[in-house]
């Protein structure tokens, strides 16, 4: 297990994954937690079909609590390598669905601004687990073996 984990975060970020996060820098984003919540529930899934629930949950729960040390495109770059393809794209999606849907509410709501950061941290989480369908704390939902 360790060695294939090694292999994954050795191997090159792909020229237009980097591009695309460097896109980041400018718009609104997820808050750092939430992102790490979907990096984490993507890298399980990933791993999960071959290292079964304990070891892709711990792998992932590692990874992302380690990752969230960095600052926020980091730990994004830091924990891409984990994430299967198909995974990337669905974090891609709820990225740029989140800035697209921010966008709207600010500029529907700009009374959104005034909420104080737990708030914004409560309407965050609850967009998540709406937009993806899941519970977003991958510990409570993965089944022990």
């Amino acid at each position: 297990m360790v060695g294939a984990i090694r292999i994954m975060l050795e191997a090159d970020t792909p020229e237009n994954d980097l591009s695309w996060m460097q896109t980041l820098v400018t718009g609104p984003l997820p808050s750092q937690s939430l992102l790490l919540q979907a990096m984490q529930k993507a890298i399980y899934e990933g791993m999960q079909p071959t290292l079964g629930p304990r070891s892709a949950n711990m792998v992932a729960g590692l990874a992302t609590e380690l990752a969230g040390n960095t600052l926020y495109l980091r730990s994004m770059r830091l924990l891409w390598p984990l994430v299967k393809a198909d995974k990337q794209l669905q974090l891609q999606q709820w990225i740029i669905s989140y800035r697209t849907t921010l966008g709207d509410e600010a500029q529907a709501e700009p009374a959104m601004a005034a909420l104080d950061d737990q708030d914004q941290q409560k309407t965050e989480k609850a967009r998540f687990a709406r937009e993806t369908g899941s519970n977003p704390i991958l510990r409570q939902t993965a089944a022990p073996q």
